[in-house]
């Protein structure tokens, strides 16, 4: 057992040494243009956030389009 204990951690130690922090911004994909503002503004330049619907649009009737589904 402590074999395959040091073992296991002998294998996990370059993965801890080569990690690299990520970069990407986070993506955000709201129902409402409120929630993706409010996001936006909270995350500042870490978040990426797009919204489903416009202000003028029920976010209850939405159509699932290709578009749509690409941005999620």
């Amino acid at each position: 057992m402590t074999r395959l204990k040091l073992f296991a951690a002998l294998a996990a130690l370059p993965l801890a040494i080569f990690a690299l922090p990520a970069n990407a911004a986070l993506r955000v994909f709201a129902c409402e243009p409120e929630w993706a503002a409010l996001a936006q503004e909270l995350g500042g330049t870490l978040v990426e956030a797009t919204s489903a619907t416009t202000a003028l649009q029920d976010p209850h009737q939405i159509q699932a389009k290709p578009s749509l589904i690409a941005r999620v």
